[in-house]
């Protein structure tokens, strides 16, 4: 949902946007986004936006009003943003895949496949933090289209990781997810 929909400000503005609501918005997988927060969102995950449409709702007038002040105060950038209700976004990942098909990147998949299934966790997360360099876009490749438990793996590299020294890579696993 647009958090910067007409009707969102004014609730706003007037002190009724209560935070139970966007509580159950969440919930209910209506998370609010403005519309730069949503190129922002798929540009540091390493996608990339085909397209960007977007629902807008019946207004009344005074919220059309409303609008036409905002614009006086801030300008007339936004406010198509301030109509639209929902964005609907197609996206791809950019992904190379034949930097996958090298043996190293395919024993870095069967590593963390190890790991996930709980075999020589130990082994495994040693072999990697000794043998490869991190690489954020190539982590979340191989675990987001190869590993089942995702969030325990990421979270037994990111705690070794800290154990070895390697505080970026501890971070950028952490944030990840």
């Amino acid at each position: 949902m647009n958090f910067v929909h007409v009707d969102i400000i004014k609730k706003l503005l007037e002190g009724k946007l209560f935070f139970n609501e966007l509580i159950d918005s969440y919930i209910s997988n209506n998370i609010f986004f403005t519309l730069e927060e949503l190129k922002k969102i798929f540009g540091d995950i390493y996608y990339s936006i085909n397209s960007i449409s977007s629902e807008q709702t019946d207004i009344s007038e005074d919220s059309r009003l409303f609008i036409e002040k905002i614009c006086e105060v801030c300008g007339n950038e936004l406010k198509y943003q301030y109509y639209t209700y929902k964005y609907f976004v197609k996206f791809k990942n950019e992904v190379d895949l034949n930097r996958y098909k090298n043996i190293d990147m395919v024993n870095l998949k069967y590593f963390l496949m190890r790991i996930d299934d709980d075999a020589q966790v130990d082994y495994n997360i040693e072999l990697i933090l000794n043998n490869y360099t991190f690489d954020e876009q190539l982590i979340e490749d191989i675990v987001s289209t190869n590993i089942i438990n995702k969030i325990d793996v990421l979270n037994k590299l990111g705690i070794e990781s800290f154990n070895y020294g390697l505080f970026e890579c501890n971070i950028s696993i952490f944030i990840w997810y």
